[in-house]
């Protein structure tokens, strides 16, 4: 709401010991939560007001329905967008991307990598440089790893239709139905850490075959079973999960084949 907007924004100046953030973000909106920024007296018009005074530069907003992001986008009450686009999730490329430039919104990419469940990272940079992008968010937990982005940046040129099928093809096996680990169906209110304990476990799984995996990853997995046993099929995950992952069923299809 108006207020709360405020306040967080006051504690987060505070907290940054500043006086202005450059770009403030309306969140990870989803469809059901578009009235409630819109309405007169809503989140957007506090954002508006911290502009107004000062306290920010730039409106942003983030989101995972692209949909939601075109309609809002529209409305001219944006100055920058950030969204997940990469060589699976392509759906940005059907209006949005151009829609910002044609209205001169900043674009920002995340999940460029697929939550880093691509492993070819130039040619993931090499994909997103075909575009009319601003901005692409890269996770690293290295400086190594930082620099290594930096330089596949600096070089790529856009992939070619030939080197642009064969990296199609390279990711086809992934499908579209994979854990991004945005962490959002977190916290578990049994402690289980979902993306690592289940998702990535049952891609793994499925990725290279249960007959294929060696027996240390086998026996690896089994030992999560003490924290798919605690799971007591709440749904909040997949309440939380913008992607709409199939939580519950992939921890018991997990616990069928490692029991």
């Amino acid at each position: 709401g108006y207020d709360e907007v405020l306040e967080d924004l006051e504690e987060s100046l505070k907290n940054l010991q500043t006086d202005k953030i450059e770009i403030y973000q309306i969140h990870e909106l989803g469809p059901d939560e578009v009235e409630q920024v819109m309405r007169k007296d809503g989140a957007l018009d506090a954002f508006k007001r911290a502009k107004s005074e000062g306290m920010i530069d730039f409106i942003g907003l983030t989101s995972h329905h692209t949909q939601v992001m075109v309609d809002l986008i529209k409305t001219g009450e944006f100055d920058t967008v950030m969204f997940p686009f990469n060589v699976i999730e392509r759906e940005p490329e059907a209006e949005l991307v151009g829609l910002c430039r044609s209205l001169n919104v900043g674009t920002i990419v995340m999940k460029a990598l697929a939550g880093g469940v691509i492993r070819n990272i130039e040619n993931s940079h090499r994909f997103l440089c075909g575009y009319p992008l601003d901005n692409i968010l890269v996770g690293c937990a290295t400086v190594d790893e930082l620099n290594e982005n930096i330089d596949f940046m600096e070089k790529a040129k856009p992939l070619s239709a030939e080197e642009l099928k064969k990296f199609e093809e390279e990711v086809a096996p992934l499908g579209k139905d994979f854990c991004r680990r945005c962490n959002y169906c977190m916290p578990c209110p049994n402690d289980i850490i979902i993306p690592v304990m289940i998702h990535l476990t049952w891609q793994r799984m499925k990725g290279q075959g249960y007959e294929k995996m060696s027996s240390h990853e086998k026996e690896r997995a089994k030992n999560l079973s003490i924290w798919w046993q605690a799971c007591t099929e709440c749904g909040e995950c997949e309440q939380k999960c913008p992607y709409d992952l199939p939580t519950i069923e992939r921890k018991r299809e997990l616990m069928e084949k490692f029991s």
